[in-house]
């Protein structure tokens, strides 16, 4: 732990490479953020659903798997935590603003949604040319270019704007939540809300920023493996 400490203010990227097994790291991490994800986009299509013509069935979840996995490629990796940490520690944030950007270099968050155009030709286009809207919003989102002048009105009115990109994610907490990061907290063992051995060659504990918290916000486990102790998953608990 003192060796990533150190690792982690240094931005030494070879001994946090060596401490900790980002791939593992990475996959543990990877199930609670699409987990979210999947009950956040629930909630979506059950918000906005019935007004953009839209249902769970055409969500693209491989297209979020990929946007997922290429966040986590980025912002947990050896030559990134360390600048992270040293600017706070916010890597769910960091994760996010990964997520949004990728969104965003996707076309916007109704690129997530399979919304066919109307027939082969037309590409959501009237009959007699310009915009289909003889099915409301949900036929002008079956033109490429609606979708994208929507993508970028909903982009600017944030959330007062109807469904977007942020609306993956959570409300951001109170400034005053305890469980912000960074800061001057200090930890002692009521941050420890459970430990023990998995075995001879594995360790776990789950840890909060709040002492009187009941749950862990992260459970980290160590793992004995090329002869040495490292860092093999981090499941954070994701409200």
């Amino acid at each position: 732990g003192y060796a990533i400490k150190t690792a982690l203010e240094r931005e030494d990227a070879a001994t946090l490479s060596q401490k900790i097994d980002f791939p593992q790291v990475r996959d543990s991490i990877r199930t609670p953020v699409m987990r979210r994800l999947d009950g956040r986009i629930d909630q979506m299509v059950k918000d906005f659903g019935p007004a953009f013509g839209i249902t769970r069935e055409q969500v693209r979840m491989e297209r979020i798997t990929e946007i997922v996995n290429g966040a986590l490629d980025e912002v947990v990796a050896p030559d990134r935590v360390g600048a992270i940490y040293k600017q706070g520690g916010d890597f769910v944030g960091a994760v996010q603003q990964a997520v949004l950007q990728r969104v965003d270099r996707m076309g916007g968050i109704m690129e997530l949604f399979d919304i066919p155009p109307q027939d082969e030709n037309s590409d959501g286009e009237s009959a007699g040319g310009g915009l289909d809207l003889s099915n409301g919003i949900g036929g002008l989102l079956r033109n490429k270019q609606a979708r994208s002048i929507l993508n970028q009105v909903t982009k600017q009115l944030g959330q007062s704007g109807g469904i977007s990109a942020r609306d993956l994610f959570a409300p951001k907490r109170d400034a005053g939540d305890v469980s912000r990061s960074g800061g001057d907290e200090t930890f002692g063992v009521g941050n420890i809300k459970h430990f023990g051995f998995l075995g001879p060659l594995a360790m776990e504990a789950g840890i909060a920023r709040d002492a009187d918290a009941e749950l862990p916000d992260l459970t980290a486990r160590l793992t004995f493996q090329d002869f040495d102790w490292k860092v093999t998953h981090l499941t954070p608990r994701i409200p």
